[in-house]
């Protein structure tokens, strides 16, 4: 069960909260800067595994994705 983020893989500093979007539905995301409802929140730049799970007991499965969150690209006029 590969967890469906719409293709998230990166995102920068400061960039709008992003949904992720449970596959298949019923499960739950987990992580830094992801709320109970699973909006993950790009505030802070760096690595974060966000851990989808689905199911109970010995059917619980977990997938994590990693998000790499760069910081805001600055073009040097100069």
């Amino acid at each position: 069960m590969p967890a469906d983020s719409r293709e998230i893989k990166s995102s920068y500093h400061y960039a709008p909260n992003v949904a992720l979007a449970p596959s298949p539905t019923g499960g739950t995301w987990t992580g830094s800067n992801v709320s109970s409802s699973g909006i993950f929140d790009p505030t802070n730049q760096g690595n974060f595994p966000l851990v989808y799970s689905f199911g109970q007991g010995t059917c619980l499965i977990r997938d994590t994705l990693i998000v790499t969150v760069n910081p805001p690209a600055y073009r040097d006029w100069e």
